[in-house]
Protein backbone atom coordinates (compact mmCIF):
# COMPACT_ATOMS: atom_id res chain seq x y z
CA UNK A 1 0.00 0.00 0.00
CA UNK A 2 1.22 3.56 -0.56
CA UNK A 3 1.70 6.25 2.14
CA UNK A 4 -1.42 8.00 0.31
CA UNK A 5 -3.77 4.42 1.08
CA UNK A 6 -2.81 4.56 4.59
CA UNK A 7 -3.34 7.71 5.58
CA UNK A 8 -6.52 6.95 3.67
CA UNK A 9 -7.62 4.48 5.55
CA UNK A 10 -6.72 5.50 8.77
CA UNK A 11 -8.68 8.87 8.60
CA UNK A 12 -11.39 6.26 7.30
CA UNK A 13 -10.98 4.43 10.43
CA UNK A 14 -10.94 7.52 12.67
CA UNK A 15 -14.21 8.75 11.21
CA UNK A 16 -15.61 5.98 11.74
CA UNK A 17 -14.71 5.49 15.20
CA UNK A 18 -16.01 8.78 16.15
CA UNK A 19 -19.02 8.16 14.32
CA UNK A 20 -19.55 4.64 17.09
CA UNK A 21 -17.98 6.86 20.12
CA UNK A 22 -21.11 9.58 18.96
CA UNK A 23 -23.64 6.71 18.80
CA UNK A 24 -22.55 5.12 21.93
CA UNK A 25 -22.81 8.21 23.45
CA UNK A 26 -26.38 9.06 22.27
CA UNK A 27 -26.95 5.31 23.23
CA UNK A 28 -26.11 6.20 26.60
CA UNK A 29 -28.34 9.48 27.33
CA UNK A 30 -31.06 7.22 25.78
CA UNK A 31 -30.51 4.51 28.74
CA UNK A 32 -29.70 7.54 31.01
CA UNK A 33 -33.16 9.33 30.14
CA UNK A 34 -35.06 5.95 30.55
CA UNK A 35 -33.32 5.21 33.87
CA UNK A 36 -34.28 9.06 35.03
CA UNK A 37 -38.07 8.37 33.75
CA UNK A 38 -38.17 4.91 35.43
CA UNK A 39 -36.77 6.49 38.72
CA UNK A 40 -34.29 3.61 38.76
CA UNK A 41 -31.75 5.63 41.22
CA UNK A 42 -34.30 4.98 44.06
CA UNK A 43 -34.09 1.29 43.47
CA UNK A 44 -31.86 1.11 46.45
CA UNK A 45 -34.30 3.04 48.83
CA UNK A 46 -35.77 -0.31 50.37
CA UNK A 47 -32.66 -1.41 50.89
CA UNK A 48 -31.89 1.66 53.08
CA UNK A 49 -35.23 1.74 54.45
CA UNK A 50 -34.68 -2.01 55.86
CA UNK A 51 -31.10 -1.40 57.18
CA UNK A 52 -32.76 1.42 59.29
CA UNK A 53 -35.36 -0.68 60.31
CA UNK A 54 -32.47 -3.42 61.74
CA UNK A 55 -30.58 -0.72 63.33
CA UNK A 56 -33.62 0.96 65.14
CA UNK A 57 -34.82 -2.89 65.82
CA UNK A 58 -31.60 -3.52 67.56
CA UNK A 59 -31.61 -0.42 69.36
CA UNK A 60 -34.64 -0.90 71.32
CA UNK A 61 -33.41 -4.54 72.00
CA UNK A 62 -31.01 -3.37 73.88
CA UNK A 63 -33.19 -1.12 75.72
CA UNK A 64 -30.76 1.32 75.63
CA UNK A 65 -32.21 4.96 77.19
CA UNK A 66 -32.86 7.93 74.56
CA UNK A 67 -29.79 9.53 75.51
CA UNK A 68 -27.86 7.41 73.17
CA UNK A 69 -29.81 7.90 70.00
CA UNK A 70 -26.60 9.55 68.85
CA UNK A 71 -24.99 6.54 68.95
CA UNK A 72 -27.66 5.02 66.74
CA UNK A 73 -27.94 7.67 64.70
CA UNK A 74 -23.97 7.39 64.24
CA UNK A 75 -24.08 3.46 63.05
CA UNK A 76 -26.83 4.63 60.69
CA UNK A 77 -25.08 6.80 59.04
CA UNK A 78 -21.71 4.38 59.01
CA UNK A 79 -24.31 1.68 57.40
CA UNK A 80 -25.53 4.43 54.98
CA UNK A 81 -22.06 4.98 53.65
CA UNK A 82 -21.68 1.55 53.52
CA UNK A 83 -25.12 0.68 51.13
CA UNK A 84 -23.63 3.93 49.38
CA UNK A 85 -20.22 2.70 48.79
CA UNK A 86 -21.96 -0.54 47.51
CA UNK A 87 -25.28 0.32 45.81
CA UNK A 88 -25.35 4.01 45.69
CA UNK A 89 -26.44 5.35 42.50
CA UNK A 90 -22.77 7.22 41.89
CA UNK A 91 -21.78 3.68 41.80
CA UNK A 92 -24.52 1.69 40.24
CA UNK A 93 -25.60 4.44 37.28
CA UNK A 94 -22.74 3.40 34.56
CA UNK A 95 -23.62 -0.05 34.97
CA UNK A 96 -27.19 0.26 35.20
CA UNK A 97 -26.11 2.20 31.74
CA UNK A 98 -24.14 -0.62 30.31
CA UNK A 99 -26.65 -2.99 31.06
CA UNK A 100 -29.78 -1.03 29.46
CA UNK A 101 -27.04 -0.32 26.07
CA UNK A 102 -26.60 -3.86 25.95
CA UNK A 103 -30.02 -4.90 26.39
CA UNK A 104 -32.27 -2.31 24.28
CA UNK A 105 -30.83 -0.94 20.85
CA UNK A 106 -31.20 3.31 21.05
CA UNK A 107 -34.14 2.88 18.97
CA UNK A 108 -35.32 0.88 21.43
CA UNK A 109 -34.62 3.07 24.41
CA UNK A 110 -35.76 6.02 22.31
CA UNK A 111 -39.86 3.95 22.22
CA UNK A 112 -39.35 3.40 25.78
CA UNK A 113 -39.13 6.65 27.16
CA UNK A 114 -41.65 7.94 24.39
CA UNK A 115 -44.17 5.39 26.54
CA UNK A 116 -42.97 6.46 29.86
CA UNK A 117 -43.65 10.17 29.10
CA UNK A 118 -47.25 9.39 27.89
CA UNK A 119 -50.09 9.09 30.13
CA UNK A 120 -50.27 5.31 30.47
CA UNK A 121 -46.52 5.25 31.06
CA UNK A 122 -46.55 7.71 33.75
CA UNK A 123 -49.55 5.59 35.23
CA UNK A 124 -47.49 2.17 34.71
CA UNK A 125 -44.66 3.71 36.61
CA UNK A 126 -46.92 5.35 39.45
CA UNK A 127 -49.07 2.06 40.15
CA UNK A 128 -46.63 -0.78 39.13
CA UNK A 129 -45.13 -0.22 42.32
CA UNK A 130 -48.39 -1.15 44.23
CA UNK A 131 -49.17 -3.69 41.51
CA UNK A 132 -46.37 -5.87 42.05
CA UNK A 133 -46.54 -6.14 45.97
CA UNK A 134 -50.13 -7.06 45.81
CA UNK A 135 -49.11 -9.84 43.53
CA UNK A 136 -46.44 -10.70 45.49
CA UNK A 137 -48.57 -11.30 48.18
CA UNK A 138 -51.42 -12.90 46.45
CA UNK A 139 -48.96 -15.59 44.90
CA UNK A 140 -48.03 -16.10 48.81
CA UNK A 141 -51.38 -16.33 50.00
CA UNK A 142 -52.05 -18.66 47.15
CA UNK A 143 -49.23 -20.52 48.02
CA UNK A 144 -50.01 -21.66 51.28
CA UNK A 145 -51.82 -24.45 50.89
CA UNK A 146 -49.55 -26.10 48.47
CA UNK A 147 -46.59 -26.17 51.16
CA UNK A 148 -47.63 -28.68 53.06
CA UNK A 149 -47.97 -30.94 50.36
CA UNK A 150 -44.57 -30.13 48.93
CA UNK A 151 -43.04 -30.66 52.20
CA UNK A 152 -44.58 -34.00 52.10
CA UNK A 153 -43.59 -35.20 49.31
CA UNK A 154 -40.09 -34.15 49.48
CA UNK A 155 -40.26 -35.75 52.75
CA UNK A 156 -41.79 -39.15 51.34
CA UNK A 157 -39.06 -39.02 48.30
CA UNK A 158 -36.40 -38.38 50.84
CA UNK A 159 -37.79 -41.90 52.46
CA UNK A 160 -37.69 -43.96 49.18
CA UNK A 161 -34.48 -42.92 48.39
CA UNK A 162 -32.98 -43.17 52.01
CA UNK A 163 -35.23 -45.78 53.90
CA UNK A 164 -33.14 -44.60 56.93
CA UNK A 165 -33.56 -40.93 56.90
CA UNK A 166 -35.09 -39.49 59.34
CA UNK A 167 -35.01 -42.28 61.78
CA UNK A 168 -33.02 -41.84 65.07
CA UNK A 169 -29.25 -43.54 64.81
CA UNK A 170 -29.95 -46.85 67.17
CA UNK A 171 -27.07 -47.59 69.47
CA UNK A 172 -25.01 -50.07 68.40
CA UNK A 173 -24.85 -53.39 69.64
CA UNK A 174 -21.92 -55.21 70.74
Amino acid sequence: MTRLSVLCVAVALACASGQVLAATASHNAAAEKFLTLTHAHNQGTAVYIQVQQMFDQRFAETKAPPSKKSVLDSYQAKANAALDNAIGWRKLRPQMVDLYTATFTESELHELVKFYESPLGKKVLREMPKVTQLSAKLTQQSLEPAVPVVNKLLEDMTKQLDPNAGKAASPERN
